[in-house]
C-alpha cells in the first residue's frame, strides 16, 4: 500500500491511508492519527564531517560566483570578504539546511508514496523589507514548505502542486 508523505503542517492529512511523516515536528497535536509513521532521518559522523567539507567548498565556491553579481546589481567594488559579512549568515544556513532536506527527500525514493501535495508560493513572496523580517521568515515553517516543494519538485517525485494564496502580515510600526 503506498504511503502519503507529510512534509508540512499544511499538507491534507487524509484518513483511510498510510500516512508518512517527514519529522516529529509535523505530527498534528490535537488530532489522532491512524496508520502512520515518522521517518528516521540518522546522521553518522562520518558522513556529517564528509558533508560539512562538500558544503564548505559549495559555500566558497557560490560566495565568489555572487560577489561580482552582488557587486554589479549594488553598484559596488566590495570584496569576497565584505560580501561575507553581510550574506554568511543567509548562505551559509540556507545551503545547509537545503542540503539536509535534500538528502531526507532522496531517502524517500525507495518508498511507495502517493502523489505528493506541495505547495506554490506568489512569485514575489518571500520579498522582505530588512534583515529582521527576512530572519523571521526564514525560519518560518512557510519557507520549510516553499523548500521541501522545490526539492520535491527537482527530484521529480510524483506530486501534485497546490497554490498558495496568502497575503502577508503587515508590521506594526512602533
Amino acid at each position: 500500500m503506498k504511503e502519503t508523505l507529510i512534509f508540512s503542517k499544511n499538507n491534507k492529512i487524509p484518513n483511510n491511508k498510510k500516512k508518512l511523516f517527514i519529522g516529529k515536528w509535523v505530527l498534528p497535536y490535537k488530532k489522532k492519527i491512524k496508520k502512520y509513521r515518522v521517518l528516521r532521518y540518522e546522521k553518522k559522523i562520518s558522513k556529517v564531517n564528509k558533508k560539512d567539507r562538500l558544503l564548505k567548498k559549495i559555500y566558497i565556491r557560490i560566495l565568489k560566483n555572487l560577489t561580482p553579481i552582488l557587486n554589479r546589481i549594488h553598484r559596488e567594488n566590495y570584496k569576497e570578504n565584505e560580501w561575507e559579512l553581510l550574506i554568511y549568515y543567509f548562505l551559509y544556513y540556507h545551503l545547509y539546511y537545503s542540503y539536509d532536506r535534500w538528502e531526507i527527500i532522496d531517502s524517500l525514493k525507495k518508498n511507495k508514496l502517493d502523489k505528493i501535495e506541495i505547495f506554490s508560493f506568489p512569485k514575489n513572496y518571500f520579498l522582505e523589507q530588512d534583515t529582521s523580517g527576512f530572519y523571521d521568515l526564514f525560519i518560518s515553517d512557510r519557507w520549510d514548505d516553499w523548500l521541501f516543494s522545490k526539492i520535491i519538485k527537482a527530484q521529480n517525485l510524483n506530486f501534485i502542486e497546490k497554490k498558495i494564496n496568502l497575503k502577508k502580515k503587515k508590521k506594526k510600526k512602533i
